[in-house]
């Protein structure tokens, strides 16, 4: 007591053990402390890693590493539901490296930039961090378009971003445009009264584009088809034809590549006997032929293919995921969809009638890649994209989600991924938001 009454007690048998603990335990210092000169930034102290970024209806952002979700066969239904708040759900889902930048387009036609590592990191049960606590978003102003820059291709002079607006409009303009982004955005598009931006790929000058309309039917076109654009205050030109209310859905990128019709057909014609040979026991619908009443089927007669030729066009072969908002998919052979001028109506690409619903939208693929799909009641679920038939382009898929009655499917993500083989019935890892 007599201690705690008295500071000046305290304070002498601090400074006895403090040059107690000195006289036991000190050491000079064997490291130099100096001014650093070299020309490192900070951005070089942050580990390269694989995300899976989400972006909710409402706004909302977050990242998760990308082992937190395992594939499970197609067909499930996934693990745990999203627990949605104030009927918010996924919208967006998409893969990106830590070191990746991500560019932010709105319905009112600005582009904002943020680097992955900046977006929140949230865990199974978070919900992420509100958008406009990110970015300067005007009021009323709402993300509509999130494209996912790699770092090895930000300055590529060779690079361009064809927009793609719901109308069927698209405009082609150079990547460095959007580089280098103002902390308070830039004007990226000029857009039509009651039109909405749909999607932003990158593409150059050896890409196809690919538009899909929510009716199922699809355009090919040469990105070269579409003329530069230097300014951003232009509203595009006509991609695609669109009756109706039909609006579209979707844009992809495929790899250019020059055959004649009868090469194409002839090809397909051979593609489709290997495939009914493979699955001799599948039913006719999933392994008919990818040519339609669109294609002249007798374009081809008496005409072979080389086995050079084939094998030149099977390694140019590229894999087109189609989906309907109703949980049904597809796996299309790329030569099926031929390249035409833009501005027409398309070809079909998948057969709505038998399943119902409208098309989600077309999806470059390959094997080794998974899908993660997010319906609009909160389900996630990842499978592989191996376990999806290969059917023709009038074909109306098979079933890749199970839904309850009246639940859509809202975002569909490509994910690369290594290692398929621990798939199991129920045990897929679910993005949970509260």
């Amino acid at each position: 007591m007599d201690i705690l009454s008295s500071s000046l007690r305290i304070k002498n048998i601090i400074q006895e053990e403090l040059t107690f603990i000195k006289g036991k335990f000190a050491t000079p210092r064997k490291s130099e402390i100096t001014e650093f000169d070299g020309d490192m930034e900070d951005e070089s102290l942050i580990p390269s890693e694989d995300n899976v970024v989400t972006v909710t209806n409402n706004g909302y952002i977050m990242r998760v590493p990308a082992e937190t979700y395992r594939a499970q066969n197609r067909g499930g239904r996934g693990r745990s539901a999203m627990n949605t708040r104030d009927e918010d759900g996924l919208s967006n889902i998409f893969s990106a490296n830590s070191l990746d930048s991500v560019l932010f387009f709105s319905d009112m036609g600005m582009a904002y930039k943020i680097k992955v590592y900046r977006l929140p990191m949230g865990s199974l049960q978070s919900r992420g961090k509100a958008l406009v606590n990110m970015l300067p978003l005007s009021a009323g102003e709402n993300i509509t378009t999130v494209l996912c820059v790699a770092k090895d291709i930000e300055n590529a002079d060779d690079r361009y971003v064809m927009f793609a607006t719901a109308s069927g409009k698209v405009r082609r303009n150079p990547l460095s445009d959007f580089m280098n982004v103002r902390a308070n955005g830039k004007i990226a598009m000029k857009l039509d009264d009651g039109d909405t931006l749909i999607g932003v790929r990158i593409c150059d000058d050896a890409s196809d584009i690919l538009l899909t309309a929510a009716s199922g039917r699809a355009i090919r076109f040469n990105a070269l088809d579409i003329r530069l654009f230097k300014g951003r205050d232009s509203d595009g030109v006509r991609g695609i034809k669109l009756l109706g209310d039909d609006i579209l859905v979707s844009i992809g990128v495929l790899n250019a590549f020059e055959c004649t019709s009868e090469e194409r057909v002839a090809y397909l014609k051979q593609v489709a006997l290997l495939r009914r040979s493979e699955n001799a026991d599948e039913s006719e619908a999933e392994t008919e032929t990818d040519i339609s009443d669109d294609d002249d089927d007798s374009i081809s007669d008496g005409f072979v293919l080389s086995p050079e030729r084939f094998e030149q066009m099977q390694a140019a072969a590229q894999m087109v995921l189609s989906m309907s908002d109703a949980g049904f998919g597809k796996q299309t052979n790329s030569f099926a969809l031929r390249t035409m001028n833009r501005g027409g109506q398309g070809v079909s690409v998948m057969n709505l009638d038998r399943r119902g619903g409208k098309m989600l939208g077309t999806y470059i693929v390959t094997d080794t890649d998974d899908v993660i799909a997010a319906t609009d009641g909160g389900q996630v679920i990842r499978f592989a994209v191996s376990n999806i038939s290969v059917q023709g382009r009038s074909a109306s898929g098979v079933t890749l989600v199970r839904m309850d009655s009246g639940e859509k499917i809202v975002s569909v993500t490509i994910l690369p991924s290594a290692n398929n083989d621990d798939v199991t019935g129920d045990d897929a890892v679910i993005l949970a938001v509260e």
